[in-house]
């Protein structure tokens, strides 16, 4: 998605996906922030990016690239107090077991493309999601047509 917008498309710096939760709730949340005029271009390829990624899975690029990226997000969540004290509460919160990291390292090397290849199977249907998109609304409309 970042590739496609950012470097393919030229309209934006930053453009984000990912599974977010807590003890109470889970989502999946794509976003960029994009020129106005792009806005409906931005939407219509997040929306492609993510139904190709449920018909054809990922790469096994793409998932080593993210093990790498996660584990290495783990190791620096420990790099100031602060950062230690909110790994040690959420642990806490979640009643994880004190060699959580360890397991979770375990796990997330585990982790096949088979595996990630189904989860996508079964989590990404544009026609389902919620869309939010905020722009001008009579540009939006002109783009689409």
């Amino acid at each position: 998605m970042n590739l496609n917008l950012r470097q393919d498309k030229g309209v934006t710096y930053v453009a984000r996906s990912g599974f977010y939760g807590d003890v109470t709730k889970g989502e999946f949340s794509a976003r960029a922030s994009v020129r106005a005029n792009a806005t409906r271009l931005a939407l219509d390829e997040t929306l492609k990016e993510l139904s190709q990624y449920a018909e054809q899975g990922t790469t096994t690029d793409e998932l080593t690239l993210t093990q790498t990226a996660l584990s290495q997000a783990a190791a620096r969540q420990f790099e100031t107090q602060q950062q230690k004290v909110g790994a040690l509460e959420r642990q806490w919160v979640f009643g994880l077991p004190d060699n959580y990291l360890t397991q979770r390292n375990n796990i997330l090397n585990a982790i096949t493309k088979q595996d990630v290849d189904k989860l996508a199977a079964e989590s990404f249907d544009p026609a389902k999601m919620n869309v939010l998109m905020v722009g001008d609304r009579h540009q939006q409309e002109r783009e689409r047509k």
